[in-house]
């Protein structure tokens, strides 16, 4: 024994089968805790039933799946009859194969808000839906998102709104000027949504970025590119299965990485230069002798809270995406709702009247002089304030109105179960216990086009909601309660409700109006003949309706009086 050496080769032989099974066995197990990680397999209670299919059973069909993405519309509105106005709580389809979504009645809406964020909550429930992840390459993103909390501070605190106005008139009355020309005999064709794309990123970006940035062709382009493939892209990955997002979502966010390179060339002089002001800010403020006036801009706001909370974000790859997706957030909704509301104007012009009334008002409470080219800007802070804004109540009916017939989103207070078994009443006084990992809803457009809560739902009435106001204030001899274009409630909401909603809403309220204000009185605006007065209809895409890309309208540009 001790004269012979030792042969691995013998021993690896003889239990080769044994080495083999614990190399499997590990390599499954690896597989195990991958999946276990990646996949999110959620179990719904049995009470909790689904729509379009037989009592107990608990998977969707093919084609109930496929009505999300073929026919939405219908598939909501069964959901909203058959289940939520009976105060039952359902499972939905949702995008993918696997994902299921629990639609709350709206009766809920108090219950939903009330709940803390530790056992709902809004930003995981974000972070599902735009898959920041990958479309922004980090979660952190979405998960701390101070610059959308800047947003309250910056543009809805004191007499910010009122700041920013000389500059948003300006720029409007310039981007307007360019895009729809100056000439007042001929008419010319523009595809709104394209065009409005252009007039929303120009004048938001005077607010966001300043001048000269905000007219930058490539930075505009950019942006808008951006904004339009986020929601494609997002939607792209959040149908893959959780097991292969780590795999195929940075590839399906390949073009989002592209524009973010290409605003970042852009960017990088402006980052530079307001690095120096905030430093140079600072240090004149520590020797308490301010000389420089700083941008007055939300990335100047941006900038002097990261180099105070963030400054490990203060570089030039972190405010690049910081900037995009705030600019995302200001442009991408905001040019579908006024491409909405400009074919809605024309469309209901015949039998309303709507151009004339409208024109009437905004002269009423701004003056003859306030589109006048020669007015100072001084001038224009004074008349484009909260209170005239809160005047023009048939052109905040308008708004509302396309906004509730026409909303972008179907499902509103999306919020993700943080807690292992959350109790929430079920249909029949039972109780529905949801499992972590849950996501639910309510569904926004079934109720604003709910023939017991809106008469005629399905028709554009221009000033709906004026008449109900002007109506409550003449029979009662006092201010009206009526809500107006940037408030929500159980029975409108695009904005959301409670502490999570959409912060931006009453400066969204003010652009809207600004932009009508400004098309109307310096355009005379038609549908081109082929259309016989009638607006083209919005495109469904899954859960979302958007304006057809190629709808068209003519303007002109009127004699200044």
């Amino acid at each position: 024994m001790a004269g012979r050496d030792f042969d691995l080769s013998q021993l690896t032989q003889g239990h080769s089968h044994i080495i083999y099974f614990i190399f499997i066995l590990a390599l499954a197990l690896l597989l195990y805790s991958y999946v276990r990680t990646h996949v999110e397999i959620i179990r719904y209670p049995s009470t909790l039933p689904l729509i379009r299919e037989p009592h107990g059973k608990r998977r969707f069909s093919l084609k109930t799946r496929l009505a999300y993405y073929l026919d939405c519309r219908s598939l909501y509105s069964e959901t909203y009859e058959t289940y939520s106005k009976k105060n039952i709580p359902c499972l939905l389809p949702g995008n993918g194969l696997f994902r299921d979504e629990v639609v709350l009645p709206p009766s809920y809406l108090p219950w939903i808000t009330a709940q803390p964020d530790n056992v709902l909550s809004a930003v995981d429930a974000m972070r599902e839906l735009n898959q920041i992840a990958w479309t922004a390459g980090h979660r952190k993103y979405n998960d701390d998102g101070w610059t959308g909390k800047l947003v309250e501070t910056f543009l809805t605190g004191g007499r910010s709104l009122e700041r920013l106005m000389p500059g948003l008139h300006d720029e409007l009355g310039l981007s307007l000027s360019e895009l729809f020309g100056t000439d007042t005999g001929k008419w010319k064709e523009i595809e709104v949504l394209e065009i409005m794309k252009e007039v929303v990123v120009r004048a938001s970006g005077r607010y966001i970025v300043g001048v000269p940035l905000c007219r930058d062709r490539t930075y505009m382009r950019h942006n808008i590119y951006f904004a339009d493939q986020f929601v494609l892209v997002a939607g792209i990955i959040g149908a893959l299965p959780k097991l292969l997002r780590p795999i195929l979502g940075p590839i399906a966010a390949i073009p989002l990485r592209y524009h973010i390179w290409k605003i970042k060339k852009v960017f990088r002089p402006t980052f530079k230069h307001r690095v120096r002001t905030v430093n140079q800010y600072a240090d004149q403020k520590n020797s308490n002798c301010l000389k420089t006036p700083e941008p007055v801009d939300h990335l100047q706001t941006m900038f002097r809270w990261a180099q105070k909370n963030r400054p490990e974000e203060l570089n030039l790859h972190d405010m690049t995406i910081r900037l995009a997706l705030t600019s995302f957030s200001g442009t991408h909704q905001t040019s579908i709702a006024i491409t909405n509301i400009i074919f809605n104007i024309l469309a209901s012009d015949t039998e309303y009247d709507t151009i004339r009334i409208l024109r009437r008002e905004i002269t009423e409470v701004l003056g003859e002089s306030a589109f006048n080219p020669g007015l100072e800007p001084e001038r224009w802070s004074e008349l484009w304030t909260k209170a005239t804004i809160s005047r023009m109540v048939r052109l905040d009916s308008v708004l509302r109105e396309t906004m509730r017939i026409s909303t972008f989103g179907h499902r509103s207070m999306m919020r993700k179960v943080m807690v292992d078994r959350l109790e929430i009443p079920g249909g029949n006084d039972e109780i529905c216990v949801l499992p972590k990992g849950s996501m639910i809803s309510i569904l926004a457009l079934p109720v604003h086009r709910d023939p017991e809560i809106f008469d005629e739902p399905l028709k554009f009435k221009p000033f709906r909601f004026s008449q109900q106001r002007e109506a409550e204030k003449s029979q009662a001899n006092r201010p009206t309660s009526s809500p107006h274009a940037g408030s929500n409630g159980p029975q409108f909401l695009p904005f959301g409700n409670g502490r999570h909603a959409c912060p931006g809403r009453f400066l969204l309220d003010f652009e809207l109006k600004m932009i009508v204000a400004n098309l109307l009185m310096k355009y005379d605006i038609s549908f081109p003949n082929e259309y016989h007065g009638q607006r083209p209809e919005n495109v469904w895409v899954a859960e979302v309706q958007v304006p057809p890309s190629w709808g068209k309208i003519r303007v002109k540009r009127r004699i200044a009086k």
